[in-house]
């Protein structure tokens, strides 16, 4: 069971966005428990609600609509105490509530484990069955390691605004409170900017784009700048590298190709979406096409696709970072 959170966090992280990403987490919950029912909720602390984000297995139509006050029920008593509950029978716990939006009546094994992150309730993983009988210790300890697993990765979507469920997401300014350590006393006031770790897809949100025709030349420019390197380091390393080892360099110049993954990531930024994230959500779609390939070489195929898609990242964001601080020289 252990073995499965590993390969779990990675298909998360592999999912095209945070809405994908935590459907695959609720379902395969779902299947490594043979649970019933598996939910997941968001902590919106300015309404104190819980705000489902994704399920399986209950007779929900919609999530949308699904908010569950902070002081109810079981998921209530798992927000407010930030513990674990784990029942044979949850109908007959002394703050059992039924939820009739979830349809939840048939269920009565039940185990719900908080999602902290630096001690703050970000949300809280349920999952149920319709049997009498406690979820194991083996079951609830797995829980908790993907709980804490993915604490991270719901803080950063909740930073970006990602979690569209949420009350101020809408809202055009919204202010977030972010906690740092100071390295020296007194007060220092600038002007803040959210950034993404290097050449790190994971950490790029989707944005959406207006001047689309602007965008392909920005994507087209990282595209001859990645290929003009590639032509470059095969020509230097000619006498050095085998044939075979070169034949890498080949490969990365044919999915730069306008057939291959230009013209899908360009067909993505036609969509509206800015460059970073039509590269993200088609560079991971080829990376689960080559890992769910029974051959282990077309396989390992998969960190060559990331490799190539972490160049071009690169390339985008230092040219971002590059407009920035025109924009800054030019308002100074």
């Amino acid at each position: 069971m252990f073995s499965n959170v590993e390969k779990i966090i990675k298909e998360v992280r592999h999912a095209n966005g945070f809405d994908e990403a935590v459907l695959v987490l609720t379902q395969r919950i779902r299947e490594t428990l043979e649970a019933d029912a598996c939910a997941i909720f968001f902590y919106d602390a300015p309404l104190s609600q819980l705000v489902m984000l994704a399920m399986k297995g209950y007779e929900v139509k919609s999530i949308d609509s699904i908010r569950l006050d902070v002081h109810n029920g079981l998921i209530g008593l798992i927000a407010t105490k930030k513990e674990v509950i784990n029942l044979a029978d949850a109908q007959t716990h002394s703050a059992y509530y039924f939820f009739p939006q979830l349809g939840e009546d048939k269920f009565h094994g039940f185990v719900g484990v908080p999602i902290v992150y630096k001690k703050r309730l970000l949300g809280l993983i349920v999952a149920q069955r319709e049997t009498t009988q406690a979820f194991s210790d083996a079951e609830e300890s797995f829980l908790i390691t993907l709980a804490l697993h993915y604490s991270q990765d719901i803080a950063k979507a909740e930073m970006l605004g990602q979690i569209t469920q949420l009350s101020y997401t809408s809202t055009q300014h919204h202010e977030i409170l972010l906690n740092g350590s100071p390295g020296s006393p007194g007060v220092g006031i600038g002007t803040g900017y959210v950034v993404f770790s290097k050449a790190d897809l994971d950490a790029v949100p989707d944005k959406k784009i207006i001047d689309i025709e602007n965008e392909i030349q920005i994507f087209r420019h990282a595209i001859n700048t990645i290929r003009e390197e590639i032509i470059d380091l095969n020509k230097r390393l000619q006498s050095t590298l085998a044939p075979e080892d070169r034949a890498l360099f080949d490969a990365y110049l044919l999915m730069l190709d306008d057939n291959s993954l230009g013209f899908e990531i360009e067909q993505e930024i036609h969509h509206g979406n800015w460059a970073q994230g039509a590269l993200r959500k088609v560079i991971k779609l080829h990376m689960r096409q080559f890992e769910s390939m029974d051959d282990p070489y077309l396989r390992d195929r998969a960190e060559d696709i990331l490799d190539l898609g972490q160049r071009i990242l690169d390339v985008l964001q230092k040219r971002e970072k590059r407009y920035r601080l025109t924009i800054q020289k030019k308002l100074f």
